[in-house]
């Protein structure tokens, strides 16, 4: 549905961010927007999520497999933004401490994907 807006309004003032959230909900992959928005998709709000709610979870708190979205990332040759979207209660008071926990995590798996090209 996207793909057909874009489509449809054909601006090279418009461009697209993706959500790991609705991506996933909507069986869509990061694989398939990278085919149909290339170098038009710019921003990627890249978190976990428990795979039947609208939840933006911390890495690790949802079932979501990072690796495998860093691998999609990779594939489409994506060098643009990402963005931690942590939404709920539970980070209400203290977000700092599930964004590091995120950040590390997403950190280690990409020194340990690096080392392994």
């Amino acid at each position: 549905m996207a793909s057909l807006i874009y489509i449809e309004i054909n601006s090279p003032n418009l461009k697209v961010m993706l959500d790991t959230i609705p991506l996933t909900l909507a069986g869509d992959s990061i694989d398939e927007c990278g085919e149909a928005f290339g170098e038009d998709l710019k921003h990627i709000h890249l978190l976990d999520g428990d795979g039947k709610t609208t939840a933006h979870l911390a890495w690790r708190e949802g079932n979501f497999s990072l690796d495998s979205f860093m691998n999609s990332i990779l594939n489409i040759q994506y060098n643009n933004h990402f963005t931690l979207e942590l939404i709920g209660p539970q980070y209400n008071w203290e977000p700092e401490e599930a964004t590091k926990k995120s950040l590390l995590y997403m950190s280690c798996l990409l020194k340990n994907n690096a080392k392994a090209k």
